[in-house]
């Protein structure tokens, strides 16, 4: 449709042209020729601005909602304002394509966290602070309380009896 109305524009354009320059041969006013030359601007860019508008449209990228999914599951979580904002922190320093990985299971949360944790450590050259460590166990405790950490699974809750 816009390609016909575009086909139809060009060739009113060359007739608008064609008798545009016989009028200023015979000597036209000059208000006259600038109303057709208006004309003629006005009708060009009709036709040009839709198409310009759908190019750009097109060429739009797309938007990842992922990151957002990922805010709006952390905002419905009972964590805290600061527990929010090192999960956050986590996602965009990792680059995680898919940040929600972090909410699935205890072993997602628990490599991505200990890789960044990591990367920091090697960034800053320093051990990761006990308070980050602490409010990282934290989330995780509050994220999946049906699993334990390494370190309590690894020390007995009952003493061994003994033979």
């Amino acid at each position: 449709m816009m390609e016909l109305l575009g086909q139809v524009v060009i060739k009113e354009l060359d007739t608008l042209q064609q008798s545009l320059k016989q009028e200023l041969h015979r000597g036209v006013e000059p208000r006259s020729a600038l109303l057709v030359l208006g004309a003629a601007i006005i009708l060009l860019a009709i036709v040009y601005w839709p198409r310009r508008r759908k190019a750009v449209i097109k060429a739009a990228p797309e938007i990842n909602d992922s990151f957002k999914l990922f805010k709006d599951l952390t905002t419905k979580l009972p964590l805290n304002p600061q527990q929010q904002g090192l999960l956050t922190q986590v996602a965009r320093e990792m680059r995680l394509e898919h940040p929600a990985v972090l909410l699935i299971c205890a072993a997602l949360f628990g490599k991505h966290t200990h890789d960044w944790q990591r990367m920091r450590a090697h960034r800053t050259r320093k051990e990761p602070s006990k308070e980050q460590t602490a409010q990282l166990q934290e989330i995780r405790a509050i994220l999946f309380p049906q699993t334990q950490t390494v370190e309590q699974a690894d020390t007995p809750s009952e003493p061994a009896p003994s033979p």
